[in-house]
C-alpha cells in the first residue's frame, strides 16, 4: 500500500512540473500597416535561452531584432524561472498574414493572425478600429527621397544630389541609411546626418550624390532606415506585489526597432554628347587650370619646376583625365605622378589633381613650354568648353658654372626668324671650320699629299659652309677623324670630340655638334 501511494506522489510530482512547462506568444498589436513594426513575445518556463527558429517568417515578415531575458521569481518561498524572447517583425505584404506555430524547446507556441493595412495603426486603436482610422495618416515615422532639381538634365557620371528624409516624433534615438546593392550608380555620403524641426515633428536628413554609371531610365537606389526607438519602462512591471521579478530595463526604455523603405522611382540619364570630340569624358559645373613656376629665371643645367593644378566641381577625383606631357629637344623633363584630393564645398564634390613638372635646360636661350588643355562639358549651360594653360616661354640663362653653349633660339613661323635661325648656324660652322682647318693644316704641316676619292680636301669643307649643309659637314668631319686616326672608330663628334688633346679643336668640334 505504501509502495503505491509513493508511486502515486511520483505521478503527481512529474504531472506539475510537466503543466508547469508551458510556451505562451502574443503580439504588441494585431492589426498594423504595412512598413509598420510589431513586437513577438515568446514566454516559456523552460531552462533554454536559444532563440526559437524563424525561417518560416520570413516569406511573410522581416526580422528585425531578436532578445532574450531571464526573469527568476520568489513565491511563497519557492523560487522559479522564465525565459522571455523578443522579436521584431515588420509585415512585407498587406493582407491576413499568419505567424506560423514556433518550436521553444519541446513545446510550441499557437498560430498568431496579423491584419496588414495601407496606413499606420497606433497600439491604442488596436481593437476599436473605425473608418477614419484606417484611412488616417497619423504615421509617427516617415522617409522619403528627393533628386535635387539644381540641374535640368543629368548626364552619365555626373553628380546627382540624392537626400533621404527620415520624419519622427522625436522619439527616434539612433538609426542609419543604407542601400540595395546596385551597379547603376556610384554612391557616395556627403556629409553627416543633420536635424530640422517641422513643426511638432523633426526631420532626419541625409545628404548623398550618386554618379550614374550608364544612360536611359534607372532606377534610383531604394533606401532603407533601420534605427530604434525607445519605449518608457513601466515600473510596476519590475515590481509586483507578492512576486520579486528580476528585469533592468534600459535607462532608456525599452527598444523598439524601426524600419523604412523608399518608394521606387526612376530617373533619365542621358549619355555622352555626340559632338564631344575628346576621348576624356568630364561633366562640371566649372573647371579651372592653373601653372606656376618655383622661380621666374631658368639656368642651363639647374632643374627649375612647373606646377600644373587642375581643379574640377562635381566630379571624384577618377573622373580626372590623365596628362601626357611630351618631351622637349635639349631639354630633360621629369613628371612625378599626380596627387590627387577630394573635398565638399556646397553640397559638391571638388576634385583637385596636382601635377609636378622638372624640367632641366641642356642650352641658353628661349624655351617654349607647350600649351595644355583639358575639354569639358559644363552641365549649367550644357555646353562643350576648354580650361586651357597657353604656351608659356621661358628665358634660360648662361651658367657660370657650366662651359658656355651657343644660345638656343626658337623657330617662328615668320621669315626674319628664319633667316636667323639659318644664320646663326652659318656663325656656328665659319667658327668651327677656322678651327678645324687650322689643326688640319697644322697635322699636315706645308707637304701636300695625294688623297684618294674618299679624302676630304678644304675645298669640300668650304663647300659645305656655303651650302650651310651641317648635317653633310658633320658627317664629312667624321671621315675626316677615321682618316686622321685609323686606328680608333667614332660613332658621332661627341666622341671625336672627347678623343682630342686640342682644345681649341676640340670645342669647335663640340659647337658642330650642339649645332
Amino acid at each position: 500500500m505504501k509502495k503505491i501511494k509513493y508511486i502515486v506522489v511520483l505521478f503527481l510530482v512529474f504531472w506539475h512540473l510537466n503543466a508547469m512547462a508551458s510556451v505562451s506568444a502574443n503580439v504588441s498589436q494585431n492589426s498594423i500597416g504595412l512598413g509598420q513594426s510589431f513586437v513577438l513575445n515568446i514566454k516559456t518556463d523552460q531552462n533554454s535561452t536559444t532563440i526559437p527558429d524563424l525561417g518560416s517568417l520570413v516569406s511573410d515578415f522581416r526580422v528585425l531584432s531578436t532578445s532574450v531575458s531571464q526573469k527568476n521569481y520568489i513565491l511563497n518561498g519557492v523560487q522559479s524561472r522564465s525565459v522571455e524572447f523578443e522579436i521584431g517583425l515588420m509585415p512585407l505584404k498587406k493582407g491576413t498574414l499568419t505567424i506560423p506555430p514556433l518550436n521553444v524547446g519541446s513545446e510550441h507556441t499557437q498560430p498568431i493572425t496579423i491584419n496588414v493595412g495601407e496606413e499606420f495603426i497606433s497600439e491604442q486603436n488596436d481593437t476599436a478600429l473605425n473608418e477614419t482610422q484606417i484611412n488616417s495618416h497619423n504615421t509617427p515615422y516617415r522617409i522619403e527621397a528627393f533628386v535635387s532639381e539644381k540641374f535640368p538634365k543629368y548626364y552619365i557620371q555626373q553628380q546627382i544630389n540624392y537626400q533621404i528624409i527620415v520624419e519622427d516624433d522625436g522619439s527616434i534615438e539612433e538609426g542609419n541609411v543604407s542601400f540595395e546593392p546596385t551597379t547603376d550608380f556610384i554612391i557616395k555620403e556627403m556629409n553627416s546626418p543633420r536635424i530640422k524641426k517641422k513643426g511638432q515633428r523633426r526631420q532626419i536628413i541625409y545628404n548623398f550624390a550618386l554618379f550614374a554609371q550608364k544612360s536611359g531610365k534607372l532606377a534610383l537606389p531604394k533606401a532603407a532606415f533601420e534605427g530604434y526607438s525607445y519605449d518608457e519602462p513601466d515600473q510596476n512591471s519590475v515590481f509586483d506585489i507578492g512576486v520579486f521579478r528580476l528585469q533592468i530595463p534600459s535607462v532608456f526604455g525599452f527598444k523598439k526597432p524601426v524600419y523604412l523603405e523608399t518608394e521606387n522611382k526612376n530617373i533619365d540619364i542621358l549619355p555622352v554628347p555626340e559632338n564631344l570630340q575628346t576621348q576624356w569624358w568630364l561633366p562640371s559645373s566649372r573647371v579651372s587650370l592653373n601653372s606656376k613656376f618655383d622661380q621666374k629665371k631658368a639656368m642651363v643645367g639647374e632643374p627649375f619646376v612647373q606646377e600644373i593644378i587642375l581643379t574640377a566641381e562635381g566630379v571624384l577625383d577618377t573622373q580626372l583625365p590623365e596628362f601626357n606631357f611630351e618631351s622637349l629637344d635639349d631639354v630633360k623633363l621629369y613628371t612625378e605622378d599626380p596627387v590627387v584630393q577630394t573635398s565638399i564645398k556646397n553640397d559638391e564634390f571638388v576634385s583637385l589633381q596636382k601635377i609636378i613638372n622638372t624640367y632641366i635646360p641642356q642650352e641658353e636661350g628661349f624655351l617654349e613650354l607647350p600649351e595644355v588643355k583639358v575639354v569639358w562639358f559644363d552641365v549649367l549651360s550644357q555646353t562643350i568648353k576648354e580650361a586651357r594653360i597657353e604656351k608659356q616661354r621661358i628665358f634660360v640663362q648662361k651658367n657660370p658654372n657650366i662651359v658656355s653653349k651657343p644660345n638656343l633660339q626658337l623657330k617662328e613661323n615668320t621669315a626674319t626668324d628664319k633667316k636667323q635661325y639659318n644664320f646663326s648656324y652659318f656663325v656656328v660652322a665659319l667658327a668651327f671650320v677656322f678651327g678645324f682647318l687650322v689643326s688640319y693644316f697644322l697635322s699636315k704641316g706645308k707637304t701636300k699629299a695625294k688623297t684618294d676619292q674618299n679624302d676630304i680636301d678644304e675645298k669640300m669643307v668650304f663647300k659645305k659652309i656655303q651650302s650651310a649643309d651641317l648635317k653633310t659637314l658633320r658627317d664629312d668631319v667624321l671621315k675626316y677623324a677615321k682618316q686622321k686616326y685609323k686606328d680608333q672608330s667614332f660613332a658621332n663628334l661627341k666622341e671625336f670630340a672627347g678623343f682630342l688633346d686640342d682644345d681649341e679643336f676640340k670645342h669647335q668640334v663640340e659647337l658642330l655638334s650642339n649645332a
